[in-house]
């Protein structure tokens, strides 16, 4: 291969193309050339190459990146090399090389050309975050194996973006190897991990051979101490549903904002009438109580929520604490089925009010096991109006101003004997809001009522303990 003199200035100096380029990156990079000394003969490793400066399309010279610990970080091999073995190396070529020391600088021995970098991207969940390194498990149609780690935290922006994720987020991840080693390009979020993990169908009791299960969410990064918990109660007018109905109850938020969430199932009135289903409830309760340093829950700030029948039971069992009749026998006898806080959306408060041919009379006659004419007392002692009273922990009433299937009247009516009794209510109206949805332009929005009930758990449950 012929090389065209290059006549570089008034010096009469004519170079050669390798001899010029390398010259000129020698000087560059402020490189020194002095004597080889054979016996500094060492194999570099794998390195990549930097830069490949080509003349009509032939390579001329060569510009090296280098993982060695001893090697400078960048340096050039001048024109002392077989020109013929560069042949078909290009930009991201992986090559061996065997040089010598010459001064600061690298003299080449040998080249030997190794397969190609494999570039690709891959999507995975992060597995491992620690201190100074990472791993990422993925799962590439091809390139890289199922699960490998990417190593240590990398400098600037990449190392910060790594130190920004979390267990279980998902990432795609551009990426070159570089020998056995997967190197980051970019990195980019894919998908965040859950706040939260669920414990379904932990047993909180059991009756006459029936186990009693709620779904326990915890946050994933849990603070230090104990938490505040908040029960959910489903609605179905008291004979439908189960723990999954969430509706209303939002549990990803309350995780979100330092709680742990429980949702139980309890006994439906198809099966047992009333008081089964308060009993469940408050069996659910001394559950959390007994364990709460299993869980890591904080006895003293348990909260109860929920939706139509779930907001009866709530208010049912914030204002009947520690009633030996309706304490059941489902377990965890002796400990307290008091709450701190009752948010009840859409809840009746006065059975007593549901007349023949009203859209719940039928509900509230399975549940009571009779009409209010065959069972006065029962109707009037599952009424929370009849209960409210000035020990009763903060109330949170909220209902829709044009609910069809439970007045608003009832939550008026409770919400007026709990202040006239010197209890502590919040009452919140929706305007163009029936029992379950908006029939107009809600007011106020979903938003600023899920706001209002992480408020009012907040005060009642974070808010530091007055002293006795």
């Amino acid at each position: 291969m012929r090389h065209r003199p290059v006549r570089t200035g008034g010096l009469g100096i004519v170079w050669t193309w390798p001899a010029f380029l390398a010259a000129v990156l020698c000087a560059s990079a402020g490189l020194a050339a002095d004597k080889a000394k054979p016996n500094d003969t060492k194999a570099a490793g794998v390195v990549t190459i930097g830069a490949i400066l080509t003349t009509n399309g032939n390579v001329n010279a060569l510009m090296a990146l280098t993982d060695g610990e001893e090697a400078p970080a960048k340096y050039v091999f001048a024109d002392s090399f077989d020109k013929k073995s560069l042949n078909g190396v290009f930009s991201d070529s992986r090559v061996l090389l065997a040089y010598v020391k010459d001064g600061d600088n690298r003299k080449l021995l040998g080249l030997k050309k190794e397969p190609p970098l494999l570039r690709g991207m891959v999507t995975g969940a992060v597995v491992f975050i620690g201190d100074d390194a990472f791993w990422i498990a993925v799962k590439p149609a091809n390139g890289p194996p199922d699960g490998y780690a990417l190593g240590t935290w990398p400098p600037g922006e990449m190392g910060v973006k790594l130190k920004a994720l979390n267990k279980g987020d998902v990432v795609a991840i551009r990426f070159h190897t570089d020998g056995e080693r997967h190197r980051i390009d970019t990195l980019d979020v894919v998908s965040l991990a859950p706040a939260f993990t669920v414990d379904k169908d932990i047993e909180y009791g059991k009756v006459d051979g029936t186990s009693l299960k709620l779904d326990f969410y915890r946050p994933n990064n849990r603070p230090k101490g104990p938490m505040p918990l908040i029960l959910w109660f489903h609605g179905g007018g008291w004979s439908d549903g189960g723990k999954q109905a969430l509706a209303m109850s939002k549990p990803e938020q309350f995780v979100q904002r330092g709680y742990c969430f429980a949702s139980i199932d309890y006994r439906l009135s198809v099966v047992a009438k009333f008081p089964a289903a308060l009993e469940d409830c408050k069996c659910a309760v001394r559950w959390a109580r007994k364990n709460a340093q299993t869980y890591g829950l904080d006895p003293d700030r348990i909260g109860v929520m929920g939706y139509s029948a779930g907001g009866h039971l709530a208010l049912m069992v914030g204002c009947t604490p520690n009633k030996p009749e309706w304490e059941g026998k489902g377990g965890n006898e002796g400990v307290s089925s008091g709450v701190q806080a009752v948010c009840s959306f859409s809840g009746p408060t006065d059975l007593r009010e549901f007349k023949k041919g009203g859209q719940g009379e039928t509900a509230v006659k399975t549940l009571c096991g009779g009409t209010a004419a065959e069972k006065p007392d029962v109707y009037e002692q599952a009424s929370p109006v009849t209960h409210a009273a000035k020990d009763n922990p903060p109330i949170l009433m909220i209902h829709g101003e044009v609910d069809q299937l439970v007045p608003i009247a009832q939550a008026e009516s409770m919400a007026a004997k709990l202040k006239d009794a010197g209890a502590k209510v919040d009452f919140i109206r929706i305007r163009n809001y029936s029992h379950d949805k908006a029939v107009g332009k809600q007011d106020p929005s979903p938003q600023d009522v899920q706001k209002s009930i992480l408020d009012f758990f907040d005060a009642a449950l974070k808010a530091p303990r007055q002293p006795q």
